[in-house]
């Protein structure tokens, strides 16, 4: 999901994960030369979720109330690491907006280009 943009490939030309322009129509939409900071809530938060799969699996192999406590600690973590992604994607997409909002605000500038 978050290589399609990096990685040759046809849904790399439709689908651009870090622009946060693309569901804004007062904007042109194009295509990030660089990096960005957008978009990573999804790809990190399915990364937390399959690697904590991939260790509750292995610590399956003994299974005691010692490994079932590990495992709902392991949880509790990847639960507070997914919320502070949503979060900081949030964070960003207000930031974005106000900044947006202020440019708007200036007069004698085209608001449509970037």
């Amino acid at each position: 999901m978050a290589s399609h943009g990096v990685h040759a490939n046809p849904k790399g030309l439709m689908f651009d994960i870090g622009n946060m322009y693309k569901n804004m129509p007062e904007y042109n939409t194009v295509s990030l030369a660089g990096a960005s900071n957008a978009g990573l809530a999804d790809p990190g938060q399915l990364t937390l979720i399959s690697l904590n799969q991939c260790t509750a699996a292995l610590l399956t192999l003994k299974s005691d109330l010692e490994t079932l406590i590990k495992i709902k600690v392991l949880d509790s973590f990847v639960h507070e690491a997914c919320q502070a992604f949503i979060d900081v994607h949030r964070d960003l997409e207000s930031e974005e907006q106000e900044r947006i909002k202020t440019i708007q605000a200036q007069p004698g500038e085209d608001k449509t280009e970037r």
